[in-house]
């Protein structure tokens, strides 16, 4: 669970999961904090880092509200990958 205004992370951080929101909305920002976009219950993020060779963050997650997520580490994500292969 994270409140209004925690960063669920931020540029520079390892891109180690992504995230599905079970509720609440998360702001999507640029490094010089320019929105990106506004994420709701359903929406994933962070993907990105696990899809691409690159393993760090390129944008910061801001929680606006309060904020539940499911967190899918990369090992799990790397690992369903391979099973449904």
């Amino acid at each position: 669970h994270y409140k209004k205004g925690d960063y669920i992370y931020n540029p520079g951080d390892d891109g180690d999961a992504m995230y599905f929101i079970n509720s609440g909305k998360v702001e999507v920002l640029t490094k010089k904090g320019h929105l990106v976009s506004i994420l709701r219950h359903g929406d994933c993020f962070g993907e990105g880092s696990l899809l691409e060779d690159r393993n760090y963050r390129i944008t910061a997650a801001r929680c606006s509200t309060p904020v539940d997520v499911i967190r899918v580490s990369k090992n799990d994500f790397d690992r369903y990958l391979k099973s449904s292969s």
